[in-house]
């Protein structure tokens, strides 16, 4: 088997309906972006900490007051 073959591959009913796909939908709305898969809202992710983490919290729906500034404000880029 190749390295790259996966082992399994989820119906696409199945990951239609996942929470990452519902995420990746809200993130491309949120960026004006489309993500071919994974890998792009994970560069996105990178390339956009604050607005990533902003649409964590609100997509959580983490029931808490949201704290003032920007959630990775305390992040800064080393490399």
């Amino acid at each position: 088997m190749a390295a790259d073959t996966p082992l399994w591959t989820p119906r696409q009913e199945r990951s239609d309906a996942a929470p990452l796909t519902a995420f990746m939908k809200a993130a491309e709305a949120k960026a004006a972006l489309t993500f071919s898969g994974y890998a792009e809202l994970h560069r996105w992710s990178i390339d956009n900490r604050e607005a990533f983490w902003s649409l964590v919290w609100d997509f959580s729906g983490l029931p808490a007051t949201r704290a003032s500034g920007t959630p990775t404000g305390a992040l800064k880029r080393t490399w």
